[in-house]
């Protein structure tokens, strides 16, 4: 659904404007952060699912050891989310205004 709705969204649509590029390391950042939320969903769903694959007794196990995974996705997801806000703060305020 999130590609869709960035496909209508972003879709030039009018008058060319150059300003619209810096806004593409905006998406790049916010992008490569929900694939790695999706991943880490994907993660924790599989240590939950598989547990003695990963040399866990029952899936409660896999459930908490999936949950300490996905914390540790979560923090580069954070850090991701705090960098393309950073950078879109300042395209639209030095480049764009």
């Amino acid at each position: 659904m999130r590609g869709f709705s960035w496909g209508v969204l972003f879709t030039p649509v009018g008058q060319p404007d150059s300003s619209y590029l810096f806004h593409y390391g905006t998406l790049f950042i916010e992008g490569a952060a929900y694939v790695l939320v999706g991943f880490a969903a994907w993660v924790h769903a599989r240590r939950f699912l598989q547990p003695r694959r990963f040399g866990l007794p029952h899936r409660r196990a896999g459930y908490v050891n999936g949950l300490a995974a996905t914390a540790k996705l979560y923090v580069w997801v954070i850090v991701l989310l705090v960098i393309g806000a950073l950078y879109e703060a300042y395209t639209v305020i030095h480049f764009i205004a």
